[in-house]
Protein backbone atom coordinates (compact mmCIF):
# COMPACT_ATOMS: atom_id res chain seq x y z
CA UNK A 1 0.00 0.00 0.00
CA UNK A 2 1.34 3.42 -0.96
CA UNK A 3 2.28 5.80 1.89
CA UNK A 4 0.05 8.75 2.76
CA UNK A 5 2.51 11.31 1.35
CA UNK A 6 2.11 9.65 -2.07
CA UNK A 7 -1.67 10.08 -2.01
CA UNK A 8 -1.32 13.68 -0.78
CA UNK A 9 1.09 14.47 -3.62
CA UNK A 10 -1.13 12.77 -6.17
CA UNK A 11 -4.15 14.76 -4.95
CA UNK A 12 -2.21 18.02 -5.29
CA UNK A 13 -1.04 17.15 -8.79
CA UNK A 14 -4.60 16.33 -9.86
CA UNK A 15 -5.75 19.63 -8.33
CA UNK A 16 -3.05 21.48 -10.30
CA UNK A 17 -3.96 19.82 -13.61
CA UNK A 18 -6.71 22.30 -14.44
CA UNK A 19 -4.46 25.28 -13.70
CA UNK A 20 -1.67 23.87 -15.87
CA UNK A 21 -4.04 23.27 -18.80
CA UNK A 22 -5.58 26.72 -18.41
CA UNK A 23 -2.17 28.45 -18.42
CA UNK A 24 -0.96 26.31 -21.33
CA UNK A 25 -3.89 27.34 -23.52
CA UNK A 26 -3.98 31.00 -22.41
CA UNK A 27 -0.23 31.49 -22.85
CA UNK A 28 0.19 29.10 -25.77
CA UNK A 29 -2.65 30.66 -27.74
CA UNK A 30 -1.58 34.20 -26.87
CA UNK A 31 2.07 33.67 -27.73
CA UNK A 32 1.19 31.83 -30.94
CA UNK A 33 -0.86 34.83 -32.10
CA UNK A 34 2.01 37.12 -31.09
CA UNK A 35 4.67 35.36 -33.15
CA UNK A 36 2.51 34.29 -36.11
CA UNK A 37 0.23 37.31 -36.46
CA UNK A 38 1.00 40.38 -34.36
CA UNK A 39 4.77 40.74 -34.55
CA UNK A 40 4.91 40.23 -38.35
CA UNK A 41 2.06 42.75 -38.76
CA UNK A 42 3.19 45.35 -36.25
CA UNK A 43 3.19 48.03 -38.98
CA UNK A 44 -0.31 47.16 -40.19
CA UNK A 45 -2.63 48.82 -37.67
CA UNK A 46 -5.82 47.07 -38.86
CA UNK A 47 -4.29 43.58 -38.92
CA UNK A 48 -2.65 44.22 -35.57
CA UNK A 49 -5.91 45.36 -33.98
CA UNK A 50 -7.79 42.33 -35.29
CA UNK A 51 -5.10 39.98 -33.99
CA UNK A 52 -4.95 41.71 -30.61
CA UNK A 53 -8.74 41.42 -30.29
CA UNK A 54 -8.68 37.68 -31.06
CA UNK A 55 -5.82 37.25 -28.59
CA UNK A 56 -7.96 38.58 -25.73
CA UNK A 57 -10.16 35.48 -25.91
CA UNK A 58 -7.33 33.03 -25.18
CA UNK A 59 -7.90 33.06 -21.37
CA UNK A 60 -11.60 32.37 -22.02
CA UNK A 61 -10.61 29.48 -24.28
CA UNK A 62 -8.48 28.10 -21.45
CA UNK A 63 -11.37 28.27 -18.99
CA UNK A 64 -13.71 26.57 -21.47
CA UNK A 65 -11.20 23.80 -22.08
CA UNK A 66 -10.83 23.09 -18.38
CA UNK A 67 -14.60 23.07 -17.87
CA UNK A 68 -15.87 21.37 -21.03
CA UNK A 69 -13.32 18.54 -20.94
CA UNK A 70 -14.19 18.01 -17.26
CA UNK A 71 -10.60 18.46 -16.15
CA UNK A 72 -11.98 20.34 -13.18
CA UNK A 73 -15.48 20.88 -11.83
CA UNK A 74 -16.59 24.38 -10.97
CA UNK A 75 -19.84 26.28 -11.30
CA UNK A 76 -20.55 29.49 -13.16
CA UNK A 77 -20.98 31.13 -9.76
CA UNK A 78 -17.46 30.10 -8.76
CA UNK A 79 -15.99 32.16 -11.61
CA UNK A 80 -18.21 35.18 -10.94
CA UNK A 81 -20.82 34.77 -13.66
CA UNK A 82 -23.56 36.67 -11.84
CA UNK A 83 -24.63 40.28 -11.43
CA UNK A 84 -23.34 40.50 -7.88
CA UNK A 85 -23.86 43.86 -6.17
CA UNK A 86 -25.20 46.25 -8.87
CA UNK A 87 -23.60 49.29 -7.19
CA UNK A 88 -20.18 48.18 -8.37
CA UNK A 89 -21.38 47.81 -11.95
CA UNK A 90 -22.25 51.51 -12.02
CA UNK A 91 -19.06 52.57 -10.25
CA UNK A 92 -16.74 50.45 -12.40
CA UNK A 93 -16.46 52.76 -15.47
CA UNK A 94 -15.67 55.71 -13.17
CA UNK A 95 -12.60 54.03 -11.65
CA UNK A 96 -10.32 54.44 -14.72
CA UNK A 97 -11.34 58.10 -14.95
CA UNK A 98 -10.39 58.56 -11.29
CA UNK A 99 -7.04 56.91 -12.00
CA UNK A 100 -6.49 59.26 -14.94
CA UNK A 101 -7.34 62.28 -12.78
CA UNK A 102 -5.02 61.14 -9.96
CA UNK A 103 -2.19 60.55 -12.42
CA UNK A 104 -2.54 64.10 -13.76
CA UNK A 105 -2.46 65.45 -10.18
CA UNK A 106 0.66 63.38 -9.44
CA UNK A 107 2.30 64.74 -12.59
CA UNK A 108 1.66 68.26 -11.40
CA UNK A 109 2.76 67.45 -7.84
CA UNK A 110 6.14 66.12 -8.99
CA UNK A 111 6.58 68.84 -11.61
CA UNK A 112 6.27 66.54 -14.61
CA UNK A 113 4.82 67.80 -17.85
CA UNK A 114 1.11 67.48 -18.60
CA UNK A 115 -0.36 68.35 -21.99
CA UNK A 116 -3.31 70.71 -22.16
CA UNK A 117 -6.53 69.64 -23.83
CA UNK A 118 -5.66 71.80 -26.87
CA UNK A 119 -2.26 70.09 -27.15
CA UNK A 120 -3.96 66.70 -26.95
CA UNK A 121 -6.31 67.67 -29.81
CA UNK A 122 -3.29 68.81 -31.83
CA UNK A 123 -1.69 65.39 -31.26
CA UNK A 124 -4.90 63.65 -32.36
CA UNK A 125 -4.98 65.82 -35.50
CA UNK A 126 -1.37 64.93 -36.28
CA UNK A 127 -2.07 61.23 -35.81
CA UNK A 128 -5.12 61.40 -38.09
CA UNK A 129 -3.06 63.21 -40.74
CA UNK A 130 -0.30 60.59 -40.54
CA UNK A 131 -2.94 57.92 -41.24
CA UNK A 132 -4.15 59.71 -44.34
CA UNK A 133 -7.23 61.32 -42.77
CA UNK A 134 -6.54 64.89 -43.79
CA UNK A 135 -9.57 65.96 -45.84
CA UNK A 136 -11.39 69.23 -45.08
CA UNK A 137 -14.12 67.57 -43.00
CA UNK A 138 -11.60 65.88 -40.71
CA UNK A 139 -9.63 69.10 -40.26
CA UNK A 140 -12.86 71.02 -39.56
CA UNK A 141 -13.90 68.41 -36.98
CA UNK A 142 -10.62 68.63 -35.06
CA UNK A 143 -10.72 72.42 -35.27
CA UNK A 144 -14.18 72.34 -33.67
CA UNK A 145 -12.87 70.02 -30.96
CA UNK A 146 -10.02 72.39 -30.19
CA UNK A 147 -12.23 75.52 -30.16
CA UNK A 148 -14.87 73.92 -27.90
CA UNK A 149 -12.87 72.27 -25.11
CA UNK A 150 -15.74 71.65 -22.71
CA UNK A 151 -18.04 70.05 -25.30
CA UNK A 152 -15.20 68.16 -26.95
CA UNK A 153 -14.07 66.76 -23.60
CA UNK A 154 -17.57 65.51 -22.87
CA UNK A 155 -17.83 64.05 -26.37
CA UNK A 156 -14.43 62.31 -26.43
CA UNK A 157 -14.39 61.06 -22.84
CA UNK A 158 -18.07 60.08 -23.02
CA UNK A 159 -17.66 58.17 -26.27
CA UNK A 160 -14.54 56.46 -24.89
CA UNK A 161 -16.38 55.32 -21.77
CA UNK A 162 -19.30 54.11 -23.89
CA UNK A 163 -16.91 52.08 -26.01
CA UNK A 164 -15.30 50.78 -22.83
CA UNK A 165 -18.53 49.41 -21.37
CA UNK A 166 -19.83 48.04 -24.69
CA UNK A 167 -17.62 46.64 -27.44
CA UNK A 168 -14.38 46.88 -25.42
CA UNK A 169 -16.01 45.10 -22.48
CA UNK A 170 -16.88 42.16 -24.72
CA UNK A 171 -13.20 41.61 -25.50
CA UNK A 172 -12.11 42.41 -21.94
CA UNK A 173 -14.42 39.64 -20.72
CA UNK A 174 -12.31 37.21 -22.75
CA UNK A 175 -9.42 38.02 -20.43
CA UNK A 176 -11.18 38.68 -17.15
CA UNK A 177 -13.09 35.40 -17.06
CA UNK A 178 -9.60 33.92 -16.85
CA UNK A 179 -7.76 36.37 -14.57
CA UNK A 180 -10.54 37.39 -12.18
CA UNK A 181 -12.85 34.45 -12.89
CA UNK A 182 -11.01 31.14 -12.96
CA UNK A 183 -7.68 32.19 -11.41
CA UNK A 184 -9.20 34.07 -8.49
CA UNK A 185 -11.39 31.00 -7.81
CA UNK A 186 -8.38 28.71 -8.09
CA UNK A 187 -6.26 30.83 -5.74
CA UNK A 188 -9.08 31.79 -3.37
CA UNK A 189 -7.55 29.98 -0.41
CA UNK A 190 -4.30 31.94 -0.77
CA UNK A 191 -3.48 35.15 1.07
CA UNK A 192 -5.25 38.01 -0.71
CA UNK A 193 -2.05 39.94 -1.41
CA UNK A 194 -0.27 36.82 -2.68
CA UNK A 195 -3.25 36.34 -4.96
CA UNK A 196 -2.96 39.92 -6.24
CA UNK A 197 0.75 39.57 -7.02
CA UNK A 198 0.35 36.11 -8.59
CA UNK A 199 -2.48 37.14 -10.92
CA UNK A 200 -0.78 40.44 -11.76
CA UNK A 201 2.46 38.62 -12.59
CA UNK A 202 0.69 36.08 -14.80
CA UNK A 203 -1.28 38.84 -16.52
CA UNK A 204 1.88 40.86 -17.17
CA UNK A 205 3.91 37.93 -18.49
CA UNK A 206 1.03 37.01 -20.80
CA UNK A 207 1.82 40.26 -22.66
CA UNK A 208 5.59 39.70 -22.58
CA UNK A 209 6.38 39.18 -26.31
CA UNK A 210 4.63 42.39 -27.39
CA UNK A 211 6.13 44.45 -24.58
CA UNK A 212 9.64 43.06 -25.00
CA UNK A 213 9.81 43.13 -28.81
CA UNK A 214 7.65 46.16 -29.64
CA UNK A 215 7.53 48.20 -26.46
CA UNK A 216 3.73 47.85 -26.59
CA UNK A 217 2.21 50.57 -24.36
CA UNK A 218 5.70 52.11 -24.10
CA UNK A 219 6.51 53.98 -27.34
CA UNK A 220 10.26 54.36 -27.76
CA UNK A 221 11.20 51.55 -25.38
CA UNK A 222 11.89 47.84 -25.82
CA UNK A 223 13.36 44.98 -23.80
CA UNK A 224 13.33 44.21 -20.10
CA UNK A 225 12.73 47.72 -18.75
CA UNK A 226 9.23 48.20 -20.24
CA UNK A 227 8.37 44.57 -19.40
CA UNK A 228 9.24 45.12 -15.73
CA UNK A 229 7.30 48.40 -15.77
CA UNK A 230 4.29 46.63 -17.26
CA UNK A 231 4.37 43.83 -14.69
CA UNK A 232 4.37 46.48 -11.95
CA UNK A 233 1.40 48.06 -13.74
CA UNK A 234 -0.58 44.79 -13.97
CA UNK A 235 0.07 44.02 -10.31
CA UNK A 236 -1.12 47.54 -9.41
CA UNK A 237 -4.27 47.18 -11.51
CA UNK A 238 -4.84 43.70 -10.04
CA UNK A 239 -4.84 45.29 -6.58
CA UNK A 240 -7.91 47.26 -7.68
CA UNK A 241 -9.60 44.56 -9.75
CA UNK A 242 -9.16 41.74 -7.23
CA UNK A 243 -10.65 43.97 -4.53
CA UNK A 244 -13.50 44.88 -6.85
CA UNK A 245 -14.10 41.24 -7.74
CA UNK A 246 -14.49 40.12 -4.13
CA UNK A 247 -16.47 43.23 -3.14
CA UNK A 248 -18.97 42.81 -5.98
CA UNK A 249 -18.97 39.02 -6.15
CA UNK A 250 -18.99 39.28 -9.93
CA UNK A 251 -16.56 39.26 -12.85
CA UNK A 252 -18.61 41.86 -14.74
CA UNK A 253 -17.54 45.02 -12.86
CA UNK A 254 -13.86 44.18 -13.40
CA UNK A 255 -14.67 43.56 -17.06
CA UNK A 256 -16.13 47.06 -17.35
CA UNK A 257 -13.04 48.56 -15.71
CA UNK A 258 -10.75 46.62 -18.06
CA UNK A 259 -12.76 47.66 -21.11
CA UNK A 260 -12.75 51.32 -20.08
CA UNK A 261 -9.00 51.27 -19.39
CA UNK A 262 -8.40 50.03 -22.92
CA UNK A 263 -10.74 52.72 -24.27
CA UNK A 264 -9.11 55.70 -22.53
CA UNK A 265 -5.52 54.42 -22.73
CA UNK A 266 -4.80 56.62 -25.73
CA UNK A 267 -6.09 59.70 -23.91
CA UNK A 268 -3.92 58.90 -20.89
CA UNK A 269 -0.89 58.56 -23.16
CA UNK A 270 -1.63 61.86 -24.91
CA UNK A 271 -2.15 63.76 -21.65
CA UNK A 272 1.34 62.99 -20.33
CA UNK A 273 4.29 65.10 -21.40
CA UNK A 274 6.74 62.63 -19.89
CA UNK A 275 8.02 59.43 -21.49
CA UNK A 276 5.76 56.39 -21.40
CA UNK A 277 7.72 54.71 -18.60
CA UNK A 278 6.79 57.57 -16.27
CA UNK A 279 3.46 58.77 -17.66
CA UNK A 280 1.26 57.30 -20.33
CA UNK A 281 -1.36 54.62 -19.86
CA UNK A 282 0.88 52.09 -18.06
CA UNK A 283 3.77 54.13 -16.66
CA UNK A 284 4.98 54.58 -13.11
CA UNK A 285 2.64 57.45 -12.25
CA UNK A 286 -0.38 55.56 -13.57
CA UNK A 287 0.61 52.45 -11.58
CA UNK A 288 0.89 54.53 -8.41
CA UNK A 289 -2.57 55.94 -9.11
CA UNK A 290 -3.99 52.42 -9.35
CA UNK A 291 -2.32 51.53 -6.05
CA UNK A 292 -3.99 54.49 -4.35
CA UNK A 293 -7.44 53.43 -5.60
CA UNK A 294 -6.62 49.84 -4.64
CA UNK A 295 -5.73 50.89 -1.09
CA UNK A 296 -9.10 52.63 -0.76
CA UNK A 297 -10.97 49.54 -1.99
CA UNK A 298 -8.84 47.39 0.30
CA UNK A 299 -10.05 49.36 3.32
CA UNK A 300 -13.65 48.87 2.17
CA UNK A 301 -13.05 45.14 1.62
CA UNK A 302 -11.57 44.69 5.09
CA UNK A 303 -14.50 46.56 6.64
CA UNK A 304 -17.37 44.93 4.76
CA UNK A 305 -15.89 41.58 3.78
CA UNK A 306 -16.32 39.67 0.54
CA UNK A 307 -19.37 39.02 -1.59
CA UNK A 308 -19.96 35.78 -3.48
CA UNK A 309 -22.43 34.95 -6.20
CA UNK A 310 -25.71 33.41 -5.13
CA UNK A 311 -25.20 29.66 -4.70
CA UNK A 312 -21.46 30.11 -5.07
CA UNK A 313 -20.96 27.11 -2.83
CA UNK A 314 -22.54 24.86 -5.51
CA UNK A 315 -19.79 22.33 -6.33
CA UNK A 316 -20.56 21.93 -10.03
CA UNK A 317 -23.00 22.49 -12.86
CA UNK A 318 -24.93 19.27 -13.40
Amino acid sequence: MAPQWFWNLNSRLINMRGLVIYLFIAFGGGYLIDFVWLLPNSDNSLAFQIGASVRMFMPLLGVLAVRLFKVERFSKFDVGLCIGKPFWLFLAPVIPLLVWGISILLHKLFGWAVFSWAEMIDAMTQTATQHGQSDDNVVAFFTWLKNNPFLSMIFIVGSSVFAGVSINALFAFGEEIGWRGYLIHKLFSKNFYVQVVAIGLIWGLWHAPLIFALGYNYPGFQGWVPLIAFIFFTISVSYVLNNLRVLSGSVFPVTLVHGTVNAIGGLMLLSSGENALIGGSAGLVTSLSWLLIGALLDVIRQKYGITTCEKAETPAIT
